[in-house]
């Protein structure tokens, strides 16, 4: 849960990162229409969107989540890595509950389709910036608690990396935890797909976009 704070008046510190050039001037053009809002920093997606916030710590950062990578959100993990309570608001070409719980639990606020207009998109960075979580409550409206289909982070690390073929030891390295820790945590992903296997569970994690097919052919 993000802590809420009271943001007043204040100018709102916003960084984009989007691997297309027109699509992030897009987005500066309709905040700066908006009123309120910053722009620290615009950067592609991949490495230079972590960069790119490490240095400027924007208040708020919008992304769009590359499909091709690891899991299609793998700069979003890398930024809760570099700071655990950085807001983000997912700007995304597709939609989807199971793509949206996969966000959520990445750590995304918001998420909203590219589609959306300029009102839409900025209610959505204040609401971030104030600690709300619209798309935590939007899946809590959406579904039951406890849907067994939402994976931990940590759990689809291992989901990652049994995609691409390494033993649990070798995810248990690679991870740096115990090699039963990561027994349990695939169990808990084969229960919570309702898979019978790795194989299975890997299968599933593709077809629900939880994991790219890029994982399992690098094989």
């Amino acid at each position: 849960m993000l802590e809420r704070v009271d943001a007043g008046a204040c100018r709102i510190r916003v960084a984009i990162a989007d691997d297309h050039p027109l699509m992030r001037v897009g987005v500066a053009h309709c905040l700066a229409a908006q009123g309120g809002f910053d722009i620290v920093a615009v950067s592609d997606g991949g490495a230079g969107a972590v960069a790119c916030f490490d240095a400027h710590r924007p208040d708020v950062s919008i992304l769009a989540p590359r499909v091709a990578g690891a899991d299609g959100f793998g700069e979003l993990h890398a930024i809760r890595r570099v700071q655990a309570d950085a807001r983000v608001v997912v700007l995304a070409d597709s939609g989807g509950t199971v793509r949206m719980r996969v966000a959520h639990g990445a750590g995304a606020a918001a998420y909203l389709l590219k589609t959306a207009d300029g009102p839409k998109l900025a209610a959505a960075i204040r609401d971030v910036h104030a600690g709300v979580d619209p798309l935590g409550d939007a899946l809590r409206d959406a579904t039951p608690t406890g849907d067994p289909r939402t994976l931990s982070m940590r759990e689809l690390d291992v989901l990652r990396e049994v995609a691409r073929g390494r033993s649990n030891r070798a995810i248990g390295d690679l991870l740096c935890i115990g090699e039963t820790t990561v027994k349990s945590h695939l169990g808990a992903v084969l229960d919570k797909l309702g898979a019978s296997n790795r194989a299975h569970a890997v299968a599933l994690g593709i077809s629900h976009g939880m994991i790219s097919p890029a994982a399992a052919e690098s094989t």
